[in-house]
């Protein structure tokens, strides 16, 4: 698929791109990335912004003493290496991991500066973009870091259920016990003894395996947390 068709099929992203210049927007590569391959790789050399047209990421923050811990997922229409670029900063900051199959928009780091400075109103939605990747971090994301593993997976079952479970249904978590410990940072071990200790307390239910969570336990869970 050539860049002009993603242009008409997708209107939001005819709309990211609709002040871009034509000398920048010919330089342009659209690569695909396999489910599982990495598209951005921590302390790489920053030369790529990548804007995802199709498909999902994590987004990885590997540490030294061998941790990983996935603290967010991008989905299409998003700006991957953006806050490098700004920032003038060399090296990535994270890594970024294809979930399923993806398209991405292969954009040079100048020509993306270049493209900053002079489409106004694409600057604009890339620093909106940011400002709401970063918020969380600064916030909740921040804090839960430093509480205690229950806390951790009580917050991520309150917010992954969220809007989502309506009065007199039983919402699914769909994560499995792993992706879960990824994305709170702690071990799976820790989240099997968490989700038992729930359930034992009725905050939630465990049929074949999964993670069943109805409105009123929803409540319950979220008004646990504000008791601690």
């Amino acid at each position: 698929m050539k860049l002009e068709e993603l242009i008409n099929e997708q209107p939001k992203l005819k709309e990211i791109l609709s002040g871009m210049p034509w000398e920048i927007s010919s330089r342009c590569v659209l690569k695909k990335f396999r489910a599982g391959s990495a598209i951005i790789k921590k302390d790489d050399t920053v030369k790529y912004v990548y804007l995802l047209v199709k498909g999902e990421l994590r987004v990885i923050n590997e540490f030294e003493n061998g941790n990983i811990y996935i603290f967010g997922r991008n989905l299409p229409m998003s700006f991957n290496g953006e806050l490098e670029a700004l920032s003038g900063e060399k090296q990535y900051a994270i890594t970024l991991e294809a979930v399923t199959d993806c398209v991405a928009i292969c954009i040079s780091i100048d020509d993306f500066n270049k493209w900053m400075e002079m489409d106004h109103s694409a600057l604009l939605i890339v620093s909106k973009e940011l400002a709401k990747k970063m918020y969380p971090t600064s916030s909740e994301n921040g804090n839960i870091l430093f509480r205690p593993g229950l806390v951790k997976v009580q917050s991520y079952l309150v917010k992954y259920s969220n809007d989502k479970i309506k009065e007199g249904e039983t919402f699914q978590i769909s994560r499995n016990r792993q992706q879960i410990a990824d994305e709170i940072g702690i071990s799976v071990k820790t989240v099997n003894r968490c989700i038992k200790k729930l359930k034992d307390e009725g905050l939630l239910s465990i049929k074949k395996g999964k993670v069943y969570i109805s409105k009123n336990q929803h409540l319950k869970l979220a008004a646990a947390i504000k008791d601690k």
